[in-house]
């Protein structure tokens, strides 16, 4: 244990030391606030909008034309005007969304079948129209009131309510995205180092004093912390910006997303980063790293799409709680398909028993390969030959048990 810590150490020195890694951390934390905060600072800027008039409204004018702009997206303030040009000026300048006048109508900048502003003109005219026609029918305010602010029956769900909710779904889709983003350069880390390091004879000289197993769990190990440094980095710049604008984690999540996607995220790791330790020890230079590790890369493409096309509904839910259960896809499905209600918390256990026994299964094979492969220098070696070659039980060059 004290010689894999101390390749674990070395690793984190050499990792977290690095002027690359300073930069590129600080750059993912400054994106991950812009992430967060820009479109809230976008949206506040176009929060309300402005309704020119030209003479002030009535109540029921003003509930008509606020429920328009509801319909279409929109939050409307009104400003009077002393004339109708006046008003028209301001439309055609941008300081009115629209301009309302009780004799002339709705005015708007240009009449465009998508455009918000006249979506809420069309609609505005519509729904007031038929006040009007109603106030010429003979009705009294109250009776108009009555019929614009009718006491709607209402409406109660016969089940209980899911779990899913725009925010948890929105950030189940940005768990995915970011576990598949960080699963692969991690993966990269652990892969490409350990090609360097054979490339370069270094690995020979760690393999004089440590065996094979724990120069593999080391180097794991300890790309694992640097990665969990980098991850907490990036979600602690997110929380922040959540913060900056008023809003926090927990309430745009349920507590169980919260904890259950950085689990998911370590046993990930666990899984891939090995599976990319025993790819990067079967070749000896980094332009055949892409072709040795695309069987790697594919299950975790796989995971990804998956788990963005359940969120949208495109798999059948039965189907979506079986390939929950598969290691390699699990890490991307369970806590997106939890986040919606589509996993239960029996499953997302039952799911991760399964995953820590697979990655501790492929951890065996994977350090067999790593010894039988990690001093082959020049061509690749290929699955066949690096399957073959951990089958066969051997020492090490330093004469330790593998």
């Amino acid at each position: 244990m004290d010689r894999i810590a101390l390749i674990a150490l070395r690793e984190i020195r050499q990792r977290t030391a690095s002027r690359g890694f300073r930069v590129a951390t600080a750059v993912t934390m400054v994106a991950a606030i812009a992430y967060v905060v820009l479109p809230h600072v976008l949206a506040s800027r176009n929060t309300v909008k402005t309704v020119a008039i030209t003479s002030p409204v009535t109540a029921i004018e003003r509930h008509t034309l606020t429920s328009a702009a509801t319909a279409v997206g929109l939050r409307i303030d009104f400003r009077t005007y002393r004339t109708l040009e006046a008003a028209k000026a301001a439309v055609t300048s941008g300081a009115a969304i629209a301009a309302y006048d009780q004799s002339q109508g709705f005015f708007v900048k240009r009449i465009a079948a998508q455009d918000q502003a006249t979506l809420f003109a069309q609609r505005a005219a519509q729904e007031l129209g038929s006040v009007l026609a109603l106030q010429a029918a003979g009705l009294n305010s109250s009776q108009l009131q009555l019929i614009t602010h009718p006491n709607a029956p209402p409406v109660v769900g016969l089940t209980p309510a899911g779990k899913a909710s725009s925010s948890n779904t929105k950030a189940a889709a940005i768990a995915a995205v970011l576990m598949y983003i960080l699963l692969s350069q991690y993966g990269a880390w652990v892969m490409l180092g350990i090609i360097e390091e054979k490339s370069s004879r270094v690995i020979e000289v760690l393999l004089s004093a440590v065996t094979p197993r724990e120069l593999l769990v080391g180097k794991v190990a300890g790309i694992g912390a640097v990665a969990v440094i980098h991850a907490t980095a990036l979600v602690a710049a997110m929380t922040a910006g959540l913060y900056a604008i008023g809003s926090s984690p927990s309430a745009n999540l349920s507590g169980g997303v919260l904890w259950l996607a950085p689990l998911w995220f370590i046993l990930g790791y666990a899984f891939y980063c090995t599976l990319f330790a025993a790819v990067g020890s079967t070749v000896s230079r980094t332009e055949d790293a892409q072709a040795a590790s695309f069987p790697v890369a594919l299950p975790m493409l796989a995971g990804y799409i998956i788990a963005l096309f359940g969120l949208g509904g495109s798999f059948p839910d039965p189907l979506l709680k079986a390939l929950a259960l598969v290691p390699g896809l699990s890490p991307f499905l369970v806590p997106a398909m939890y986040a919606v209600g589509k996993v239960s918390g029996a499953e997302a256990v039952a799911s991760g028993l399964i995953s820590v026994a697979a990655t501790y299964s492929l951890a065996l094979v994977a350090a067999r390969i790593y010894r039988a492969s990690i001093l082959r220098i020049g061509s690749r070696v290929s699955w066949q030959e690096a399957v073959s070659g951990a089958l066969r039980r051997g020492r090490t060059p330093n004469g330790r048990a593998a």
